[in-house]
């Protein structure tokens, strides 16, 4: 008796994907440049803007530490 059923023995054959799809030498330069420069600005913009948040709201916080310093909540 077998520890598993003969349909178990035989796995699926996996697909194979061409190298040529996967590497990035294949495609455009000049259209993979100007996408990839595209997408490192729209990142470094959102990172500005949260850091912008981020300290606005640090000075909020410390004018309104400031400002109701002697009341207790």
């Amino acid at each position: 008796m077998s520890q598993f059923p003969s349909f178990m023995r035989q796995l699926p054959a996996m697909p194979v994907v061409p190298s040529s799809l996967l590497l990035p030498s294949q495609w455009p330069h000049s259209q993979n440049d100007e996408f990839t420069l595209t997408l490192e600005e729209a990142e470094l913009e959102d990172k500005q803007s949260y850091s912008n948040h981020v300290t606005r709201c640090k000075e909020l916080k410390n004018i309104l530490a400031r400002e109701y310093a002697h009341c207790y909540f």
